[in-house]
C-alpha cells in the first residue's frame, strides 16, 4: 500500500487538513488513471508538512498532475 499525503500551507489546521487530502486524491486519481490498482492507494490529509520538510515540492508535484 502507498499513501499518497498532501499538506496544506496556512490558515486554520482543520482547512489545511482538508486541502491536504484534496491535493492527496487528486494525486491518487492521476496514478488510477495510469493504471495503478485504486486499492494499492491510500490519501491522507495533513495540516502541516513534517518538521524540517518544505512544502513547495508537494504543491509542484501537484501542479504537475493536473
Amino acid at each position: 500500500m502507498v499513501e499518497v499525503q498532501g499538506f496544506g500551507n496556512d490558515g486554520d489546521p482543520k482547512y489545511q487538513q482538508v486541502i491536504g487530502l484534496q491535493r492527496a486524491r487528486a494525486i491518487v486519481e492521476q496514478l488510477v488513471k495510469r493504471g495503478i490498482e485504486p486499492k494499492r492507494l491510500r490519501s491522507r490529509g495533513i495540516a502541516r508538512p513534517p518538521t524540517g520538510q518544505d512544502n513547495r515540492p508537494v504543491f509542484e508535484i501537484l501542479q504537475r498532475t493536473e
